[in-house]
Protein backbone atom coordinates (compact mmCIF):
# COMPACT_ATOMS: atom_id res chain seq x y z
CA UNK A 1 0.00 0.00 0.00
CA UNK A 2 2.86 2.37 0.81
CA UNK A 3 4.53 1.97 -2.58
CA UNK A 4 1.23 2.11 -4.42
CA UNK A 5 0.52 5.49 -2.81
CA UNK A 6 4.11 6.61 -3.36
CA UNK A 7 3.89 6.00 -7.12
CA UNK A 8 0.37 7.34 -7.45
CA UNK A 9 -1.46 4.06 -8.02
CA UNK A 10 -4.96 3.72 -6.70
CA UNK A 11 -5.93 0.60 -4.77
CA UNK A 12 -8.81 -0.73 -6.86
CA UNK A 13 -9.91 -3.49 -4.52
CA UNK A 14 -10.26 -3.21 -0.79
CA UNK A 15 -8.42 -5.79 1.26
CA UNK A 16 -10.85 -8.43 2.50
CA UNK A 17 -9.88 -9.47 6.04
CA UNK A 18 -9.53 -13.22 6.55
CA UNK A 19 -9.95 -15.17 9.74
CA UNK A 20 -7.05 -17.62 10.06
CA UNK A 21 -6.02 -20.09 12.73
CA UNK A 22 -2.47 -21.25 13.41
CA UNK A 23 -1.34 -24.59 11.90
CA UNK A 24 -0.65 -27.56 14.17
CA UNK A 25 1.54 -30.66 14.15
CA UNK A 26 -0.82 -33.56 13.45
CA UNK A 27 1.27 -36.75 13.17
CA UNK A 28 4.87 -37.99 13.18
CA UNK A 29 5.53 -40.99 10.92
CA UNK A 30 8.78 -42.89 10.43
CA UNK A 31 9.35 -43.13 6.67
CA UNK A 32 12.83 -44.65 6.82
CA UNK A 33 14.78 -46.28 9.63
CA UNK A 34 15.55 -43.51 12.09
CA UNK A 35 13.94 -40.73 10.02
CA UNK A 36 10.54 -39.12 10.44
CA UNK A 37 8.01 -37.13 8.47
CA UNK A 38 5.98 -34.43 10.23
CA UNK A 39 2.48 -33.68 8.97
CA UNK A 40 1.14 -30.19 9.66
CA UNK A 41 -2.52 -29.33 9.15
CA UNK A 42 -4.57 -26.13 9.25
CA UNK A 43 -8.14 -24.94 8.76
CA UNK A 44 -9.54 -23.13 5.74
CA UNK A 45 -9.70 -19.35 5.84
CA UNK A 46 -12.97 -17.60 6.56
CA UNK A 47 -14.90 -16.37 4.65
CA UNK A 48 -14.69 -19.16 2.09
CA UNK A 49 -12.95 -18.37 -1.16
CA UNK A 50 -10.36 -19.44 -3.69
CA UNK A 51 -7.03 -19.16 -1.90
CA UNK A 52 -3.53 -20.61 -1.95
CA UNK A 53 -1.96 -21.64 1.34
CA UNK A 54 1.79 -21.86 2.02
CA UNK A 55 3.12 -23.44 5.19
CA UNK A 56 6.25 -21.74 6.56
CA UNK A 57 8.48 -23.38 9.15
CA UNK A 58 11.62 -22.21 10.91
CA UNK A 59 13.65 -23.00 14.02
CA UNK A 60 12.79 -20.57 16.80
CA UNK A 61 16.42 -19.40 16.74
CA UNK A 62 16.10 -18.33 13.08
CA UNK A 63 12.85 -16.47 12.55
CA UNK A 64 14.33 -14.21 9.85
CA UNK A 65 14.23 -16.87 7.14
CA UNK A 66 11.17 -19.13 7.46
CA UNK A 67 11.27 -22.03 5.03
CA UNK A 68 8.32 -22.60 2.67
CA UNK A 69 7.36 -26.25 3.02
CA UNK A 70 4.47 -26.61 0.58
CA UNK A 71 1.76 -24.61 -1.19
CA UNK A 72 -1.75 -26.00 -1.69
CA UNK A 73 -4.90 -24.39 -3.09
CA UNK A 74 -8.53 -24.43 -2.09
CA UNK A 75 -9.97 -27.87 -2.84
CA UNK A 76 -6.77 -29.72 -1.93
CA UNK A 77 -6.04 -31.20 1.48
CA UNK A 78 -4.84 -28.43 3.75
CA UNK A 79 -1.70 -30.20 4.95
CA UNK A 80 2.04 -30.28 4.35
CA UNK A 81 4.79 -32.74 5.25
CA UNK A 82 8.12 -31.54 6.65
CA UNK A 83 11.22 -33.56 7.51
CA UNK A 84 12.08 -36.77 5.71
CA UNK A 85 10.71 -38.01 2.41
CA UNK A 86 11.52 -41.14 0.43
CA UNK A 87 10.62 -41.77 -3.21
CA UNK A 88 10.90 -45.54 -3.59
CA UNK A 89 10.50 -45.48 -7.38
CA UNK A 90 13.36 -43.05 -8.04
CA UNK A 91 15.45 -44.22 -5.06
CA UNK A 92 15.80 -40.63 -3.91
CA UNK A 93 15.46 -39.49 -0.33
CA UNK A 94 15.59 -36.40 1.80
CA UNK A 95 16.40 -37.51 5.34
CA UNK A 96 16.06 -34.90 8.04
CA UNK A 97 14.52 -35.03 11.50
CA UNK A 98 13.07 -32.04 13.31
CA UNK A 99 14.18 -31.60 16.90
CA UNK A 100 13.74 -28.65 19.21
CA UNK A 101 11.53 -25.55 19.02
CA UNK A 102 9.99 -24.33 15.77
CA UNK A 103 7.60 -21.66 14.57
CA UNK A 104 4.92 -22.56 12.04
CA UNK A 105 2.56 -20.24 10.18
CA UNK A 106 0.45 -20.27 7.04
CA UNK A 107 0.50 -17.49 4.45
CA UNK A 108 -2.71 -17.18 2.43
CA UNK A 109 -2.92 -15.48 -0.96
CA UNK A 110 -6.45 -14.25 -1.73
CA UNK A 111 -8.18 -13.73 -5.10
CA UNK A 112 -6.97 -10.12 -5.33
CA UNK A 113 -3.31 -10.87 -4.72
CA UNK A 114 -3.18 -9.84 -1.08
CA UNK A 115 -1.20 -11.93 1.39
CA UNK A 116 -2.50 -12.78 4.86
CA UNK A 117 -0.65 -14.50 7.70
CA UNK A 118 -2.04 -16.88 10.27
CA UNK A 119 -1.00 -16.59 13.92
CA UNK A 120 2.34 -18.24 14.68
CA UNK A 121 2.27 -21.69 16.28
CA UNK A 122 5.11 -22.62 18.62
CA UNK A 123 5.91 -26.29 18.06
CA UNK A 124 8.23 -28.27 20.32
CA UNK A 125 9.54 -31.63 19.04
CA UNK A 126 11.41 -33.75 21.60
CA UNK A 127 13.55 -36.83 21.14
CA UNK A 128 10.83 -38.84 22.89
CA UNK A 129 8.24 -37.65 20.34
CA UNK A 130 10.57 -38.72 17.51
CA UNK A 131 11.06 -42.21 18.89
CA UNK A 132 8.71 -45.03 17.79
CA UNK A 133 8.93 -46.40 21.35
CA UNK A 134 7.87 -44.33 24.37
CA UNK A 135 9.30 -45.83 27.56
CA UNK A 136 7.15 -45.51 30.67
CA UNK A 137 10.17 -44.72 32.82
CA UNK A 138 11.93 -42.21 30.50
CA UNK A 139 9.97 -38.98 30.20
CA UNK A 140 11.17 -35.80 28.51
CA UNK A 141 12.31 -34.55 31.91
CA UNK A 142 14.86 -37.36 32.35
CA UNK A 143 18.42 -36.04 32.08
CA UNK A 144 19.38 -38.66 29.44
CA UNK A 145 16.07 -38.61 27.54
CA UNK A 146 17.54 -37.16 24.33
CA UNK A 147 20.37 -39.73 24.29
CA UNK A 148 18.13 -42.70 25.07
CA UNK A 149 15.55 -41.83 22.44
CA UNK A 150 18.18 -40.92 19.86
CA UNK A 151 19.60 -44.43 20.19
CA UNK A 152 16.09 -45.93 20.16
CA UNK A 153 15.16 -44.01 17.00
CA UNK A 154 18.20 -45.44 15.21
CA UNK A 155 17.21 -48.95 16.28
CA UNK A 156 20.23 -49.58 18.49
CA UNK A 157 18.19 -50.21 21.65
CA UNK A 158 14.68 -51.50 22.28
CA UNK A 159 14.10 -51.65 26.01
CA UNK A 160 12.17 -54.39 27.79
CA UNK A 161 8.92 -56.19 27.08
CA UNK A 162 7.01 -54.19 29.68
CA UNK A 163 7.77 -50.96 27.78
CA UNK A 164 10.43 -49.81 30.24
CA UNK A 165 14.05 -48.89 29.66
CA UNK A 166 15.26 -49.12 33.28
CA UNK A 167 17.74 -46.26 32.88
CA UNK A 168 19.20 -46.67 36.38
CA UNK A 169 20.13 -50.33 35.95
CA UNK A 170 23.74 -51.35 35.50
CA UNK A 171 24.90 -53.03 32.30
CA UNK A 172 26.54 -56.40 31.77
CA UNK A 173 29.53 -56.83 29.50
CA UNK A 174 27.35 -58.73 27.01
CA UNK A 175 24.74 -55.95 26.94
CA UNK A 176 27.32 -53.22 26.43
CA UNK A 177 29.07 -55.11 23.66
CA UNK A 178 25.73 -55.70 21.95
CA UNK A 179 24.91 -51.99 21.96
CA UNK A 180 28.43 -51.10 20.81
CA UNK A 181 28.37 -53.60 17.94
CA UNK A 182 24.95 -52.42 16.77
CA UNK A 183 26.36 -48.94 16.22
CA UNK A 184 29.11 -50.21 13.93
CA UNK A 185 27.27 -50.20 10.62
CA UNK A 186 30.24 -48.54 8.92
CA UNK A 187 32.47 -51.54 9.66
CA UNK A 188 30.02 -54.01 8.10
CA UNK A 189 30.30 -56.41 11.03
CA UNK A 190 28.75 -59.80 10.33
CA UNK A 191 27.12 -61.87 13.04
CA UNK A 192 26.92 -65.65 12.77
CA UNK A 193 23.99 -67.11 14.66
CA UNK A 194 24.61 -70.27 16.68
CA UNK A 195 22.60 -72.38 19.13
CA UNK A 196 24.30 -72.38 22.52
CA UNK A 197 21.50 -71.35 24.85
CA UNK A 198 23.17 -67.99 25.56
CA UNK A 199 21.53 -65.12 23.68
CA UNK A 200 24.79 -63.19 23.25
CA UNK A 201 26.40 -66.10 21.40
CA UNK A 202 23.21 -67.25 19.66
CA UNK A 203 22.72 -63.87 17.99
CA UNK A 204 26.32 -63.77 16.76
CA UNK A 205 27.60 -61.00 19.03
CA UNK A 206 30.18 -63.21 20.77
CA UNK A 207 31.91 -64.06 17.48
CA UNK A 208 31.70 -60.45 16.29
CA UNK A 209 33.18 -59.06 19.52
CA UNK A 210 35.98 -61.63 19.46
CA UNK A 211 36.79 -60.85 15.81
CA UNK A 212 37.40 -57.21 16.83
CA UNK A 213 39.53 -58.28 19.78
CA UNK A 214 37.08 -56.75 22.25
CA UNK A 215 36.93 -60.02 24.19
CA UNK A 216 38.49 -63.45 23.84
CA UNK A 217 36.65 -66.04 21.78
CA UNK A 218 36.50 -68.30 24.82
CA UNK A 219 34.96 -65.74 27.16
CA UNK A 220 32.74 -67.48 29.69
CA UNK A 221 29.09 -66.71 30.16
CA UNK A 222 29.64 -65.82 33.82
CA UNK A 223 32.14 -63.17 32.73
CA UNK A 224 29.86 -61.75 30.05
CA UNK A 225 26.85 -61.70 32.37
CA UNK A 226 28.72 -59.65 35.00
CA UNK A 227 28.47 -55.84 35.23
CA UNK A 228 30.95 -53.91 33.10
CA UNK A 229 33.12 -51.24 34.71
CA UNK A 230 33.72 -47.77 33.30
CA UNK A 231 37.39 -48.52 32.58
CA UNK A 232 36.42 -51.70 30.70
CA UNK A 233 34.01 -49.68 28.57
CA UNK A 234 36.79 -47.17 28.00
CA UNK A 235 39.18 -49.87 26.80
CA UNK A 236 36.64 -51.35 24.39
CA UNK A 237 35.72 -47.97 22.93
CA UNK A 238 39.42 -47.17 22.50
CA UNK A 239 39.87 -50.34 20.45
CA UNK A 240 37.03 -49.24 18.19
CA UNK A 241 38.49 -45.74 17.84
CA UNK A 242 41.78 -47.24 16.67
CA UNK A 243 39.94 -48.96 13.83
CA UNK A 244 39.02 -45.46 12.64
CA UNK A 245 42.64 -44.33 13.19
CA UNK A 246 41.55 -42.05 16.02
CA UNK A 247 43.94 -42.44 18.94
CA UNK A 248 43.59 -39.09 20.66
CA UNK A 249 46.43 -36.68 21.41
CA UNK A 250 50.00 -37.44 22.43
CA UNK A 251 50.02 -34.56 24.89
CA UNK A 252 46.53 -34.74 26.37
CA UNK A 253 46.27 -36.13 29.91
CA UNK A 254 42.92 -36.87 31.51
CA UNK A 255 42.59 -34.58 34.57
CA UNK A 256 41.05 -37.03 37.03
CA UNK A 257 42.28 -37.55 40.58
CA UNK A 258 41.57 -41.28 40.94
CA UNK A 259 43.28 -42.86 37.92
CA UNK A 260 46.78 -43.58 39.29
CA UNK A 261 46.19 -47.34 39.41
CA UNK A 262 44.34 -47.58 36.09
CA UNK A 263 45.88 -50.31 33.95
CA UNK A 264 45.11 -48.72 30.60
CA UNK A 265 45.80 -45.02 30.86
CA UNK A 266 46.35 -44.68 27.10
CA UNK A 267 42.76 -45.70 26.44
CA UNK A 268 41.45 -43.45 29.19
CA UNK A 269 43.36 -40.41 27.92
CA UNK A 270 42.18 -40.96 24.33
CA UNK A 271 38.51 -41.57 25.15
CA UNK A 272 38.54 -38.64 27.55
CA UNK A 273 40.22 -36.45 24.92
CA UNK A 274 37.30 -37.00 22.54
CA UNK A 275 34.80 -36.30 25.33
CA UNK A 276 33.15 -39.71 24.98
CA UNK A 277 33.39 -40.74 28.64
CA UNK A 278 33.74 -37.87 31.06
CA UNK A 279 34.32 -37.64 34.77
CA UNK A 280 32.17 -36.45 37.64
CA UNK A 281 31.78 -33.04 39.24
CA UNK A 282 34.25 -33.96 42.00
CA UNK A 283 36.95 -34.43 39.31
CA UNK A 284 36.97 -38.22 39.65
CA UNK A 285 36.53 -40.82 36.92
CA UNK A 286 35.48 -43.80 39.09
CA UNK A 287 37.17 -46.34 36.79
CA UNK A 288 35.93 -49.36 38.75
CA UNK A 289 32.39 -48.01 38.98
CA UNK A 290 29.51 -49.41 36.96
CA UNK A 291 27.79 -47.30 34.34
CA UNK A 292 24.01 -47.24 34.20
CA UNK A 293 22.00 -47.89 31.06
CA UNK A 294 21.26 -44.17 30.80
CA UNK A 295 24.96 -43.28 31.10
CA UNK A 296 25.79 -45.88 28.47
CA UNK A 297 23.35 -44.35 25.97
CA UNK A 298 25.01 -40.99 26.59
CA UNK A 299 28.47 -42.48 26.07
CA UNK A 300 27.53 -44.31 22.86
CA UNK A 301 25.75 -41.24 21.46
CA UNK A 302 28.93 -39.23 21.96
CA UNK A 303 30.99 -42.03 20.43
CA UNK A 304 28.78 -42.02 17.31
CA UNK A 305 29.18 -38.26 16.99
CA UNK A 306 32.96 -38.59 17.20
CA UNK A 307 33.35 -41.33 14.60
Amino acid sequence: DYFESLFGFAVDTAVKPLALKAPYLDTITMVYTGYNQYKFRWQAAEPKGSYSYTLLLNPITNDDTPIPVRTVVTGETLAANAGSAVNSSTKRAVLSNLLGQYQARVLVLDENGYMHSSPIADVVITARMNSPIKFKDVLDSHWASSYIYSMTLKGYVKGYGDNTFRPGNTLTRAEFLTFLLRTEKALQITTREVKSGFWFADQGYLDAAASLNLISAGARRSYLDSPITRIEMTAMIYKMLKLYKMEGSDIYVAPYTDIESVYNKTALHAVSYYGIITGYTDNTFKPSGYATRAETMTILSRYLQVI
